[in-house]
């Protein structure tokens, strides 16, 4: 890992910082980054530059996989069996099989390197296939207690993913692919048939070009090969099966014969404002790390040199568990012992009616949820939170959890949503009308440029991101965005989402 990857100040964070007008020093660090992008294949190529089929050449392929945020379900457990990417020029290409169960809402807040393949045939691909063998919703009962329910899958488990444009894989690179899992728009409760919920999966897919593009990304491994001086290790002996990617040969004394395979590692360097914390939730020092520990590191992910490096924010010293994910809503100001109130929400573990105290440090890291930095004047009463840390029982003193990191909500709540038929589409003004399903009400849309379009068939499992045009009068859709600023004004559209196939009853 070179040193120049850890030299990021707070004063210049690219996530979400509005900094106006480029002065001497921005403009310097662009150059850099251009001067960076070539040399090290992260510029993108024209389209003509794709290998032929039949070339023998390969690149690399990264899967991440996040959610968007949803307070309706306890736990949304997925069982993963198979990634391939479709249309290439040599077929259909598989960059993960096996067997893998998650649970979505963990991944609100984060993205989790699902799988990295190398040795993908260079070429253009145009969709992705999931292969998906069960979806279990986890909800609370009210009891105490929690209900589980399974939908039925679409497509017989298949989900065709239709990116809005093809993707290229290219000799020796590495590409990064997101996949969003956006349970609160795929999931919905139903009055009548078979099922109380039914799965229409809408899934979003982003091809990651930049170093800081995409939400934080956590990835879980033991550390070596420490480098004091440039900051950097290795994490290896990675959760998931993943194919080693090293080039310098530096792991030939690995055991390959260990379970899972230890020569599965990746590159971490960490930023010069990231943060260290202990296993018992503790600020740390990089001294204070030793090769084998087990770590959760959180940062940013960028492809180089047909690899995978990670910029890391925080690391987390300790076994998976040691640190807790916790949410709930904010109930009182930030006071002089940089600590604040945090009401939690009920099912984690603790009774239905809890305030825990939160206990910041000098390391600790606050962001959005959109992964933007965030500062602690930030911290408002009736903010919704998410806060990762190691629990403190006392019984001479508060019970609080020692926080590493802080997700705010400051984005505000979730989207209103509308639903009903396309009866009326202006392409040129770019302006839709509906009828409500329900109350038969008619509802004019302003679709923005920037407004997310998808076409999702419940039946086959398909879902393709399309333009304004592509939408089909009669197709019923769920339209996510905000009312307009009077009675006469539409509605301002952020995704929309239309089943041509739509069946109320699941």
């Amino acid at each position: 890992m070179r040193s120049w990857m850890q030299r990021r100040s707070r004063d210049r964070h690219p996530i979400g910082r509005e900094t106006g007008m480029a002065g001497p020093r921005s403009a310097g660090l662009a150059c850099l980054l251009a001067a960076l992008a070539l040399l090290f294949g992260l510029a993108c190529a024209p389209p003509d530059s794709t290998s032929e089929a039949g070339s023998g050449e390969t690149g690399s392929i990264g899967i991440l996989v996040t959610d968007g945020p949803t307070d309706e379900f306890a736990a949304i457990n997925l069982t993963v069996t198979g990634i391939e990417l479709l249309g290439g020029p040599e077929g259909n290409v598989t960059v993960f099989s096996g067997h893998e169960t998650f649970d979505l809402l963990r991944l609100r807040d984060v993205s989790e390197l699902f799988s990295l393949t190398d040795d993908v045939p260079t070429g253009r691909y145009a969709k992705i296939r999931l292969l998906l063998e069960d979806i279990e919703l986890v909800v609370d009962d009210g009891t105490g207690g929690v209900e589980t329910h399974h939908p039925r899958l679409p497509g017989n488990g298949k989900l065709d993913l239709h990116p809005r444009s093809p993707f290229d894989v290219r000799p020796g690179e590495m590409l990064l692919l997101q996949i969003d899992i956006d349970a609160e728009k795929s999931i919905h409760a139903v009055q009548t048939g078979a099922h109380k919920y039914v799965f229409r999966p809408v899934v979003f897919v982003e091809v990651l070009q930049s170093i800081f593009a995409g939400r934080l990304v956590r990835v879980h491994g033991l550390v070596r090969n420490i480098e004091a001086n440039s900051a950097s290790f290795e994490l290896c002996h990675l959760r998931r099966p993943m194919p080693w990617l090293s080039l310098s040969g530096a792991h030939e004394d690995l055991d390959e014969d260990s379970h899972p395979p230890i020569r599965r590692c990746i590159d971490v360097g960490l930023l010069e404002d990231g943060s260290l914390f202990d296993e018992n939730g503790d600020p740390a020092r990089l001294a204070d790390m030793e090769n084998g520990d087990p770590a959760t590191v959180i940062g940013h992910v960028t492809p180089a040199a047909g690899r995978l490096q990670l910029l890391a924010e925080l690391v987390l010293l300790g076994q998976r568990g040691t640190f807790t994910r916790l949410t709930g809503t904010v109930t009182s100001e930030l006071d002089p012992d940089d600590r604040f109130d945090l009401h939690l929400d009920r099912a984690q573990g603790f009774v239905s009616d809890t305030t825990l105290a939160v206990q910041l440090f000098e390391g600790t890291r606050l962001f959005a949820r959109s992964g933007m930095e965030l500062s602690r004047d930030q911290i408002e009463i009736d903010l919704r939170a998410a806060v990762t840390g190691v629990i403190a029982l006392s019984n001479d003193e508060d019970d609080l959890i020692k926080a590493a990191v802080l997700i705010l909500d400051v984005e505000g709540p979730t989207i209103d949503r509308l639903r009903g038929v396309i009866s009326r589409l202006d392409e040129a003004a770019r302006r839709l009308e509906i009828e409500d399903l329900e109350t038969s009400e008619r509802h004019c849309v302003d679709v923005p440029e920037r407004a997310g379009i998808f076409v999702v068939s419940q039946e086959n499992g398909e879902s393709a991101e399309v333009e304004l045009g592509e939408l089909a009068l009669g197709n019923v859709a769920d339209i996510y965005g905000r009312p307009g600023s009077s009675s006469e004004a539409c509605f301002s559209a952020r995704v929309i989402i239309a089943f041509p196939d739509f069946d109320p009853n699941g």
